[in-house]
Order: structure tokens, then sequence, then C-alpha cells
């Protein structure tokens, strides 16, 4: 079974790369997350898309995003 995920959740990701297939979905299938904390893997090779999705998607972006590391996105 699916966890409810409601819109006054902090969601932490770490799913070791997962993230890229994580995100789109979650940002198409869930109500508007008010916090997202993951860590970004093969920041170089694609996490710039990942950030672009997240401020499409109305999400504000802290973190040391210059090293890939954990970052935030905040409604």
């Amino acid at each position: 079974m699916r966890p409810q995920i409601g819109s006054d959740t902090w969601l932490k990701l770490d799913v070791e790369g997962g993230e890229y297939e994580i995100v789109p979905v979650l940002l198409k299938s869930t109500p508007r997350l008010r916090l997202i904390t993951m860590e970004i893997h093969e920041f170089n090779l694609r996490g710039d898309s990942l950030l672009r999705l997240l401020r499409e998607s109305g999400y504000s972006i802290a973190g040391d995003t210059n090293a890939g590391c954990t970052i935030a996105a905040c409604l």
C-alpha cells in the first residue's frame, strides 16, 4: 500500500539516485508538499534538470547546489 502524503508534509528523500524518477511523479500525483529535502546524486550530470523542475513547480531552493549536496525545496 502506498502511504498518503498530505500538503503539510516535510518529505526527506535519500534514495541513492532515485530522486530523478521519484520527484517528477510526486509533483504530478500528490498535493503540493511544503518542504522536500534530498541528497542529489550525479548532480553534475543531471542535477540542473531536477532543480529546474522544482522551481517550475513553485519551489525555492536552498542548500549547496554547487556541490550537489543536500538541498531543500520549499513552497
